[in-house]
């Protein structure tokens, strides 16, 4: 045991005098090291975060999406809009429930001489509860108070934090988000 780990030991001080008298070549072994390590590990934690990591949902393995597909073209689809959901929830017979939620949407939201481009989407009113997801302010909509606003509700802003903080301010004032409760 004792003679493999002075044989290792040999060899690495042989590797270092090695590299020491080419340090162009070095230079270059070492950053093909660091890339190939770093490409490794970026592509594998987008691997694990989207495909091996279950969803942040409970009940998330009957989840699914859903869109429409054009007869004459199956490889692409088209977005689905507020009306299609509303017309399947009337025709379902399947799914125990269906609810919407738009693509991101960019928007200019300004405030107080301010303005900023921000992300916004727009959601049915039940989605956040069949997701999980705690109201930190007041309460969600209720169906009824959401059929009275509309078929859809403005719910969420993703920006850089001081433009959230004026959209939950403006929500909170415009009740968007949640109704006191």
């Amino acid at each position: 045991m004792t003679r493999w780990i002075e044989a290792s030991g040999h060899d690495l001080r042989y590797a270092v005098r090695g590299l020491r008298k080419s340090p162009g070549f070095t230079l270059v072994a070492l950053l093909t090291l660091a890339i190939g390590i770093g490409s490794t590990t970026a592509v594998f934690s987008v691997i694990n975060g989207i495909l091996l990591r279950p969803l942040p949902y409970p009940d998330q393995n009957r989840l699914v999406a859903l869109s429409n597909v054009y007869a004459n073209r199956p490889e692409h689809s088209a977005l689905v809009s507020g009306t299609d959901v509303a017309h399947w929830k009337v025709d379902n017979q399947v799914f125990e429930n269906l609810d919407f939620v738009s693509h991101p949407d960019i928007v200019a939201m300004s405030s107080a001489g301010s303005g900023e481009r921000v992300a916004v989407q727009h959601i049915s009113a039940q989605l956040l509860q069949l997701l999980g997801i705690k109201s930190f302010l007041g309460r969600f909509l209720a169906t009824t108070s959401a059929k009275s606003a509309g078929p859809w509700v403005f719910s969420s802003v993703t920006s850089s934090g001081n433009a959230i903080s004026q959209a939950i301010a403006m929500c909170s004032a415009r009740r968007c988000l949640s109704t006191p409760g």
